[in-house]
């Protein structure tokens, strides 16, 4: 069995190397422009060519490709080698149409997507959609060429690509928006997106494998692939149309809101990616092979032991960014043209997503664990219901109540409700679908209590380290650090100190015994 604890360990940091860009890019994004009419731009330009990303990219995305290539991979290169080359051709067709068919609906789209924006607004709107649209045509073809590498389970170059593709949009930010304005950070945008592709080329290479035009098309191979993906891509299809509607309403509101929606939901996407999203994507392989192998057993101590995992590093993360919310944006944001206002209104939007930072990393695993068994209705269901909620809460409330002072954060509480509700719903579902153990109370009694402690250790540190807009960055960052560390540290000590067995709860179970 795949030893998916090592990938782990290099996705999390290649994930925490990552988020690290991505919060300096968008320290400059808040430096340079603000919570202002700019930023609300560009982040309402990247729905339109997000939705079309998660549409036909999901045709090649890893989720999907993975056990295809595996199986594939047992009768040859050649077989494999055909399935890539048909992909990759339907992939194209489909993708230059859409992007076509959107380049030239966009004026027509924009007061509908963000109906709050001026004409003049509208204008950039248009542009910097019209420029995105090369994003998911490039990450799409790099999804494809990364899941060879992913299938032979090599996550050395997947797990750059985020990085350099960061790393082309802070190029973007630097040389080209001086110049070009909105426009430059869109085209460094697309230059990150290329840099995705270009680094994970050479696991073709090492596989004796190359994407190429084909004809005739394999038809049958691409039809099955879209069979398999149709429910996943409906499912990513209707969160993304969900925040489409998310950033429309926010468009109605102050300006600013969009961007610090944004913002904020970037942020809480750190820890997110740090434990969860690693844990889930460094077990697929390994589920897939169970599931291959037939071995259910296997698959289901893969899942509880993944789940136990996010569990204990989600829980001290949760309660501790949603402590010290206010300084981790004033450190991260609070430059330039981003305003005290902006920052304390951003530090809360930040506290209302993260709590459901737990449902978030458990329905990333479970997901996976679904599509790695060959279940794919059922996660579909669940983010179809989950992105309705999240529309109606939302929607619902703005409407009655728009001009409230608390309507911003309506949209991350609708978010987070949504994100709670489907992981009850997708557990109970898993419990009865695969057999996925039943709860140790024992288990969360003292991953709750650890929890606790270290909330009230760190918020003792931030009431007797008291900082203000007049503190030096140094001070801000010595005293963040001093009450996370102080509050992580009491969290694992409450874990060590009340019983041995709650780390061994968080190894690979003895075979048979799948109780959680």
């Amino acid at each position: 069995m795949f030893n998916w604890p090592r990938a782990a360990v290099i996705l999390a940091v290649s994930s925490l190397l990552s988020q690290i860009l991505g919060l300096f890019r968008d320290r400059l994004l808040a430096g340079s422009f603000g919570a202002g009419t700019e930023l609300d731009i560009y982040y309402a330009a990247f729905r339109l060519p997000d939705l079309l990303y998660v549409s036909l990219g999901s045709l090649v995305s890893v989720t999907i490709l993975v056990p295809i290539i595996i199986e594939r991979r047992q009768t040859g290169v050649e077989a494999t080698e055909r399935l890539i080359g048909s992909l990759f051709t339907v992939f194209s067709l489909f993708m230059l149409v859409g992007l076509t068919v959107i380049f030239f609906l966009v004026p027509l789209l924009a007061p509908v997507l963000a109906p709050g924006f001026t004409p003049v607004a509208h204008s950039q709107f248009i542009l910097l959609t019209r420029i995105l649209l090369l994003s998911p045509f490039l990450l799409g073809l790099s999804n494809l060429v990364g899941s060879v590498g992913h299938a032979a389970q090599r996550f050395t170059l997947y797990a750059l690509s985020p990085l350099v593709y960061n790393l082309g949009i802070i190029a973007g930010i630097i040389f080209l928006v001086p110049r070009w304005g909105l426009a430059g950070l869109a085209l460094g945008v697309a230059l990150g997106a290329l840099l995705h592709l270009v680094v994970q080329w050479p696991n073709l290479h090492h596989h004796g494998l190359r994407p190429r035009w084909v004809w005739p098309i394999a038809w049958r191979e691409a039809l099955e692939v879209a069979r398999l993906s149709l429910p996943r891509t409906l499912g990513l299809a209707a969160h993304q149309l969900a925040f489409l509607v998310l950033t429309a309403l926010a468009s109605r509101l102050a300006v600013g809101s969009i961007a610090i929606f944004s913002l904020a939901y970037n942020l809480q996407s750190v820890p997110l990616g740090l434990v969860a999203m690693s844990y889930a994507v460094a077990a697929f392989p390994s589920l897939t092979a169970a599931r291959v192998k037939q071995d259910w057993d296997a698959f289901r101590r893969e899942v509880i032991n993944a789940a136990r995992q996010i569990i204990l590093w989600s829980a001290p993360l949760l309660v501790l960014t949603i402590i010290l919310s206010e300084r981790l944006v004033r450190l991260l944001f609070g430059v330039g043209r981003f305003s005290d206002v902006d920052v304390k209104l951003t530090a809360t939007v930040l506290s209302v997503f993260i709590v459901s930072l737990l449902a978030q990393g458990l329905i990333s695993l479970l997901i996976r664990a679904y599509y790695a068994a060959g279940y794919t209705r059922r996660p579909l269901i669940v983010n179809l219901f989950g992105a309705a909620l999240m529309i109606v809460v939302a929607a619902g409330f703005i409407y009655f109540f728009p001009a409230a002072d608390w309507s911003l954060f309506i949209l991350p509480g609708a978010f987070s409700l949504a994100m709670i509700i489907n992981l009850i719903w997708l557990w109970r579902d898993f419990h009865h679908d695969l057999g996925g153990g039943g709860l140790n109370p024992i288990y969360f009694g003292k991953i709750i209590l650890a929890a606790v402690l270290a909330a009230l250790t760190s918020a003792l540190v931030v009431y007797f380290w008291p900082v203000t807009i007049a503190s030096t960055y140094v001070n801000l960052l010595v005293s963040t650090a001093a009450a996370g560390l102080a509050g992580l540290s009491a969290y694992l000590l409450v874990i060590y100190l009340s019983s041995q067995s709650v780390l061994k709860l968080t190894h690979h179970d003895q075979p048979g015994n799948t109780k959680f």
